[in-house]
């Protein structure tokens, strides 16, 4: 079941609708790394001293396609969050309300005549984590292709990279190698998958509560936006509120991941070991309520759905 059900999420057409929206989400930030080079250029053209003229030649030269792949993760992570709020949006209508629709149609009946619900649920998921995952990666590899096609520069760490060690001056990079450097992004990268896998999850367990199939669909980005809407709410009321809607906001995860990755970046948490914290905390969450909610489905439906 679990390789028929990856073949029919791989079939289908929405997919390339999804990567080709998603990556418009970045777009304007490869617009804006396009734009912040060629001030650069421009500046070069008026350069009057020789030490203008190299520290201008070296700062154009550091906007490659890798630079632009790495600024998703540290200064352009805005665009960085569209480009997850419209992948969201397109996986929650894609398999967010598939099981809810299998019960709603009466297929469920049908499925128990064959397995039980704990059986069927269980390759359910395993499909669409699988699926999610290769998704992701194939996605996010098609971004780093059409960023090292767009900026060029080819496989050198960029002199101005924010994972330098801290007190390097600019000029060529002697602190870190390219293998460190490749292998630090693929973490941000497959972090960034892990904690959005779940946000899929709760989506298609969600009709253990939830009965109208579009909200069940849109889950997803409203538990990812929704997170920043109760920071930016309840954080006003005062210091120790705000600290603690922190946790709940994808977006300060993945800025405490950047800042145990590079001495430059400033944690949220304030120290190493508040930036563990809210690394681990994000994720654990979202797979903890995922687990929640698969167990509340096994024991309602399972009884609803016998051999």
């Amino acid at each position: 079941m679990v390789s028929e059900q990856l073949k029919l999420y791989w079939r289908s057409k929405f997919n390339l609708i999804i990567m080709f929206l998603s990556i418009l989400g970045i777009l304007p930030g490869l617009w804006r790394d396009y734009s912040e080079k060629q001030e650069f250029v421009q500046a070069l053209g008026r350069a009057a001293t020789d030490s203008d003229i190299e520290y201008l030649t070296m700062m154009k030269e550091s906007f490659t396609g890798l630079y632009s792949f790495e600024r998703l993760f540290f200064l352009n992570i805005a665009f960085f969050m569209l480009f997850w709020m419209i992948l969201m949006i397109g996986m929650g209508l894609n398999i967010g309300g598939q099981t809810y629709s299998a019960l709603q149609s009466g297929y469920g009946n049908f499925i128990m005549t064959r397995m039980n619900y704990k059986d069927y649920i269980k390759k359910t998921l395993l499909a669409q984590i699988i699926y999610l995952f290769t998704f992701c990666c194939l996605l996010f590899l098609i971004v780093f292709a059409v960023m090292l096609l767009w900026g060029g520069g080819g496989f050198q760490v960029p002199y101005v990279s924010s994972l330098r060690e801290a007190g390097q001056e600019y000029g060529p990079v002697t602190d870190i190698s390219i293998g460190r450097y490749l292998f630090t992004l693929l973490g941000l990268v497959l972090y960034s998958v892990l904690c959005m896998i779940p946000l899929a999850l709760i989506s298609s367990l969600s009709f253990v509560f939830l009965k109208n199939k579009y909200i069940i669909q849109f889950l997803p980005v409203l538990i990812l936006v929704g997170g920043y809407m109760l920071g930016f709410q309840l954080g006003n009321i005062n210091q120790t509120m705000s600290d603690i809607m922190r946790h709940f906001m994808f977006e300060h995860a993945l800025t405490n991941l950047t800042a145990l990755s590079s001495p430059n970046i400033v944690p949220v948490g304030g120290s190493s070991m508040g930036s563990v914290v809210y690394v681990i905390f994000y994720p654990l969450l979202l797979i903890a309520v995922s687990f929640i909610l698969y167990r509340k489905n096994v024991r309602r439906f399972g009884e609803n759905y016998l051999l």
